[in-house]
C-alpha cells in the first residue's frame, strides 16, 4: 500500500523552536550545544559519553553516539519526546 503523504504545505518536521529550546536547556545545564540548522543538536562534552548514552537508553531514549569524542547527537522530536530526553539526560548526568 502506498505511504500516505502530508497535504501540500504541511510539514511533518518538528518546529525549529523545539530545537532552539533544547539548545538553550542544554546550555543551562552547563553543556556545550552547537548551533544547528538541522533537526538535531550535537552536545556535550561528557567524560564518558557511552555511560550517558546508556543511561538515556535505559530510560527509553535513543540518541546517536557520533561527532567529536565526548559528544552525543539528539534529533528533535515531539514535545513529549523532548521532555523525556531532558528528564533522562538530567538523571544521567546527576542534575
Amino acid at each position: 500500500a502506498p505511504v500516505p503523504q502530508p497535504e501540500e504545505g504541511v510539514s511533518l518536521a518538528p518546529p525549529l523552536s523545539a530545537r532552539d529550546a533544547l539548545v538553550t536547556w542544554l546550555r543551562d545545564q552547563g553543556l556545550t550545544a552547537h548551533e544547528s540548522d538541522a533537526n538535531f543538536v550535537l552536545f556535550g562534552p561528557f567524560p564518558d559519553r557511552d555511560a550517558v548514552w546508556q543511561g538515556l537508553l535505559d530510560a527509553g531514549v535513543l540518541i546517536r553516539v557520533v561527532g567529536p569524542e565526548g559528544f552525543l547527537r539528539a534529533s528533535i522530536g515531539t514535545p513529549e519526546e523532548m521532555d523525556r530526553l531532558r528528564s533522562a539526560l538530567a538523571a544521567a548526568i546527576g542534575r
